[in-house]
């Protein structure tokens, strides 16, 4: 299987070295494949046909919509796309990781101020 991070200026990501590393922890890293890939927004859609699966940085997120055949809905964004059964499928994974640091910590975020963090982000944080 061959995965990428898709983007603009990848230098400072860590995708392609966390997940190398840990398919090599898991002995996997002989069937499964991680790379970044830098690109302009004209070999976008190519580059998403040609993998299992593509993590999407800015500022791609939205742009890449376009060339979707289904969405996950309620997100303003996509950050994951991989082929699904009718063509490129796109959803946002980002609201995982947020909501489990809010366990981690213990954070009961309905009980707290909320604040939006940015214009096209639908999560909230709290102030503890």
């Amino acid at each position: 299987m061959k995965f990428a991070v898709v983007g603009k200026n990848l230098s400072s990501n860590i995708n392609t070295n966390f997940f190398n590393w840990m398919y090599k922890q898991l002995d996997w890293d002989k069937e499964i494949t991680y790379e970044s890939v830098e690109i302009n927004e004209n070999g976008l859609e190519d580059v998403l046909n040609s993998y299992d699966g593509v993590n999407i940085t800015m500022p791609y997120k939205k742009i890449v919509e376009k060339y979707l055949k289904q969405k996950e809905t309620g997100f303003p964004n996509v950050n994951c796309v991989k082929p699904g059964f009718e063509g490129l499928y796109g959803d946002n994974t980002e609201w995982v990781g947020f909501l489990m640091t809010l366990y981690n910590y213990n954070i009961n975020f309905l009980s707290q101020k909320r604040y939006q963090l940015s214009h096209d982000t639908m999560f909230l944080f709290s102030i503890v």
